[in-house]
């Protein structure tokens, strides 16, 4: 592993203010229930009492989940996400990111009574359906608001918290389903269920102090609040220094004009931004991460190597400590490096897991126990790559206008592909269907591939940059390779010159300050 410089880290630190930390703290534990689910859903399925309430008993008394309704449990819910983005991305609009928090808290609330209650079925698939849109919403409103209030030297790593908080849930849940997994009765599952709870309220209650986004008040004609709310914000608060962030604020939003039609996500530089957040979105769960997180702990029983609930427990550890060093990580080198590699070791991973499983007549014990060893690996290097990594990506890439319905045509195709990836894989793996086990890696080879080359060539370095500076980079139509060595030497300058005059008038004047005239060897040349 790299060293981290102490001065690297002190830097980090110096960005924060005692009221930002507790602003990030606060949206990413409010993540903690996504986690919770999916790791409570994955593992629960393979416990008796649960397969017991919800699935099909033969006539030895074996209790199992029918295929197709654990298809469905896992592919349907997720679809209810695009709608909680489009309602996120509504509420965002007229009460604002901070209210938006509150009653996005408010309803998972209610999914974890549905939750805790559920008695068949059909009452289970409806309490997930209701977490989902509770988790398209956070997607959207954690992320957004994170990004707006952090400045642009840590937002990698505020918002790579989201994640870590993310896994850091995971790994209390795992533990307790550990312990639970004995319990004779259906508070083996009812208990983790019941985690849900703290979570919420907690937001809920906190939500109370936290400040409003400077970008909102700023697009709502709320100056004197967005100047009081970034000074809470910032370690360095000094009038000079607020004022010209704010102005910066104030140009990028004159550039990108009114806007908020679904026409221009088209129009201008937005497709561009509109393509790459809909090709990424879906990386991650088209990747395979569906496969071993969704249905890891039934895959792994299945092997006769080690429990399920041990799997799961060792695999919430490497997720957690992954996602810590990425969140440190992230912003000293940069979003596509750690992308490219942690995609070519997946699919390494996956290659050496579906070669195994082409062993003749059948898989030796050692080839189970390196199965096994693979996919903890493949979750190690999906931890430190691609989880946070895609999450800051798609807060950083939309264009402030069309935010929301960039990030929701992006969630239409991550659950698009979601749904049929979640839906088809336990059909491929399971031996009363494809039984395919692990060859199942063959399918998800190919795609990983794909990502890599993809971000190689395609996808901009986004690391350090304001998000003002990410909507000049696109505007200058700077290359994907090019970005990395990319720099304007004056963001607010560039993008007073790509203002019409007419639009300008009415702004302060920013003195002696350059503009841009062209760029040349990577970086915006100033006149």
């Amino acid at each position: 592993m790299p060293t981290v410089r102490r001065g690297y880290l002190r830097t980090i630190a110096s960005n924060f203010n005692p009221y930002l930390a507790f602003c990030t703290i606060i949206l990413g534990i409010s993540s903690c229930n996504q986690a919770f689910e999916t790791n409570a859903i994955g593992t629960t399925q393979a416990m008796p009492y649960f397969a017991r309430q919800f699935g099909v008993c033969d006539a030895a008394g074996k209790c199992q989940l029918p295929t197709n309704y654990l298809a469905l449990l896992n592919a349907i819910p997720a679809a209810t996400q695009a709608l909680g983005v489009l309602c996120a991305g509504l509420l965002m609009n007229i009460v604002g990111r901070r209210w938006s928090n509150f009653l996005m808290c408010a309803w998972a609330i209610m999914g974890a009574v549905l939750m805790v209650t559920a008695k068949n079925r059909a009452h289970l698939m409806a309490a997930r359906l209701i977490n989902y849109m509770y988790y398209g919403a956070g997607q959207l409103i954690n992320s957004t608001y994170c990004a707006e209030l952090v400045p642009e030297q840590i937002r990698g790593i505020a918002v790579g918290a989201f994640y870590v908080s993310f896994t850091f849930a995971a790994l209390v849940m795992s533990g307790v389903l550990v312990g639970t997994a004995t319990i004779q009765s259906n508070a083996s599952w009812q208990i983790p269920f019941a985690l849900w709870f703290p979570m919420p309220i907690i937001c809920c209650i906190a939500t109370y102090w936290l400040v409003e986004s400077p970008r909102y008040l700023l697009m709502k004609g709320k100056d004197d609040q967005a100047r009081e709310a970034l000074k809470r914000l910032r370690v360095d608060n000094s009038d000079h220094v607020i004022g010209e962030e704010l102005m910066t604020i104030k140009l990028a939003l004159e550039v990108e004009g009114a806007g908020g039609k679904w026409r221009d996500l088209i129009r201008g530089t937005n497709l561009r931004r509109t393509l790459l957040c809909s090709i990424i979105a879906p990386a991650s769960s088209a990747s395979g991460n569906s496969f071993t997180s969704s249905y890891g702990p039934i895959f792994i029983s299945t092997l006769h190597s080690i429990s399920a609930y041990d799997f799961n427990l060792i695999g919430s550890v490497i997720g957690f400590l992954g996602c810590v060093v990425v969140m440190v990580y992230m912003d000293k080198f940069g979003r596509r490096p750690l992308i490219i590699t942690s995609a070519l070791a997946q699919s390494a991973f996956l290659l050496a897991m579906a070669s195994t499983g082409l062993q003749k007549p059948k898989v030796t014990q050692a080839g189970t126990n390196f199965i096994v060893a693979c996919v903890l690996l493949f979750n190690t290097s999906f931890h430190t790559g691609y989880a946070s990594t895609i999450h800051a990506i798609l807060a950083e890439l939309p264009e402030q206008t069309v935010r929301a319905k960039t990030q929701l045509v992006a969630q239409i195709t991550n659950v698009s592909i979601g749904v049929g990836v979640s839906y088809a894989t336990p059909y491929m793996f399971r031996a009363d269907a494809a039984n395919l086990g692990p060859k199942v890696g063959f399918v998800f080879l190919p795609i990983n591939l794909f990502v890599a080359a993809f971000v190689y060539f395609g996808l901009p370095e986004l690391k350090g940059r304001s998000l003002e500076e990410i909507d000049l980079l696109f505007m200058l139509k700077i290359g994907a390779r090019q970005s990395v060595s990319w720099k304007p030497e004056n963001t607010a300058a560039g993008l007073m010159e790509l203002i019409p005059e007419a639009k300008t008038g009415h702004l302060e004047e920013i003195e002696d300050k350059p503009v841009v005239a062209h760029i040349e060897g990577g970086t915006a040349k100033m006149v």
